[in-house]
């Protein structure tokens, strides 16, 4: 009685395609459409495929590699773009989910520490759950640096940092990163959920 109840009232529709599904989030058919990205014929600095490679890797200076989980195309751009909305940021350990699985196929070193964007509540959410699930610190990282999260900062002297955001910003990236460079960090990995 009580699962009729639910599935009458309380039916689920897919974040990516609007039909009533059983999950909470995707339809079963919209779920399979979830591929992470080969990691084969890639450059392993920046990304791209070397079809559209850059002259010069544009993530090279600031940071060591970059790569994402997803293309900004289908129900992984839903989700992200779901992410900000109010009432979803339980998609976020669902989708760091998928980060820490990408990260885990291109055999990254553990990162120190993870590094979170206060100006992007959905780059937030994620970072601090891919923190619990690698069971690393998170550090939030903001243009604007209080005096006591700059101490912290310096802590990351001589550390890997692993920068985790929702989308491939190539501009804000390098800003960010450059930024985290004056605290002299060993390294600086970015890894973002669509490209």
């Amino acid at each position: 009685m009580w699962n009729f109840f639910l599935d009458t009232f309380f039916t689920s529709t897919c974040f990516h395609c609007g039909e009533l599904c059983d999950q909470k989030v995707l339809c079963a058919p919209c779920t399979e459409l979830l591929e992470l990205l080969p990691l084969e014929g890639r450059c392993p600095i920046c990304f791209e495929t070397y079809a559209n490679h850059p002259p010069h890797c544009s993530a090279s200076g600031a940071f060591l590699r970059s790569a994402s989980a997803f293309s900004d195309i289908g129900p992984a751009a839903t989700l992200i773009r779901a992410l900000s909305r109010p009432g979803a940021p339980f998609l976020a350990d669902s989708l760091a989910g998928y980060l820490v699985l990408q990260w885990s196929k291109l055999g990254w070193n553990m990162p120190d520490g993870v590094v979170a964007f206060t100006e992007k509540k959905s780059d937030l959410l994620l970072a601090r759950a891919v923190a619990r699930i690698l069971a690393q610190p998170l550090l939030i990282f903001s243009s604007k640096i209080h005096w006591s999260t700059a101490r912290a900062f310096r802590a990351v002297e001589g550390k890997t940092l692993l920068m985790v955001m929702g989308a491939h910003h190539l501009k804000e990236m390098r800003k960010c990163a450059l930024e985290l460079a004056d605290y002299h960090p060993a390294a600086i990995e970015a890894l973002t959920l669509v490209q």
